[in-house]
């Protein structure tokens, strides 16, 4: 007869690695908070815990690695904000992909607007504003249509989407990947 034991309500995650296989981005991100599926890889391993009834989590890790401590300490704040507009305030099918040359105009429009969202001073708040403004009064905008893919890895299924067509053209990475995605079920 096997004896009945305590319920395990402790875990330990050992999280001081260095993260060699993925430096060099681990130089300043620690590998445990690398995403999947849109959550850091350490979070999965939380959530089974607590899942399994465990209440009381102690996580090993070194110097360096503050963003673990600061992922897992409470911001209501952060958590309930988001700057990205819901799709019925989309006023165009353009969107602005991060890559921005000023004049030095732009400092007096971001001068002129008050902080949008989270008390953030936005961009594209001083970009509505030389807009707004006539060319011979120093504003105006220019932009350039491409015709490129286009990734929003500010949303899950974009930045999943990203890291996927990024690894397939990757001379090193897109073989095994493809192959890989080839074994792979079509139901999950």
């Amino acid at each position: 007869m096997i004896e009945q034991q305590e319920p395990v309500t402790r875990a330990v995650v050992p999280a001081a690695g260095r993260g060699t296989c993925f430096l060099s981005v681990t130089k300043s991100v620690p590998k445990e908070m690398l995403p999947i599926a849109g959550h850091p890889a350490i979070e999965y391993i939380v959530k089974e815990a607590s899942d399994a009834g465990i209440d009381n989590i102690l996580m090993v890790t070194r110097t360096g690695k503050q963003a673990i401590e600061d992922y897992f300490d409470a911001d209501p704040a952060l958590e309930a904000e988001r700057e990205k507009p819901s799709i019925d305030q989309v006023r165009s099918d353009h969107a602005i992909v991060g890559r921005n040359i000023f004049s030095p105009i732009v400092f007096d429009a971001l001068e002129n607007i008050t902080p949008g969202s989270g008390g953030e001073y936005q961009l594209t708040d001083a970009f509505a504003q030389l807009i707004a403004t006539p060319r011979e009064n120093s504003g105006g905008l220019y932009g350039v249509i491409i015709d490129e893919p286009r990734y929003d890895t500010g949303d899950k299924l974009g930045y999943l989407g990203a890291t996927i067509a990024f690894a397939l053209a990757d001379p090193d990475m897109g073989p095994a990947l493809r192959e890989y995605l080839n074994t792979q079920p079509n139901e999950a």
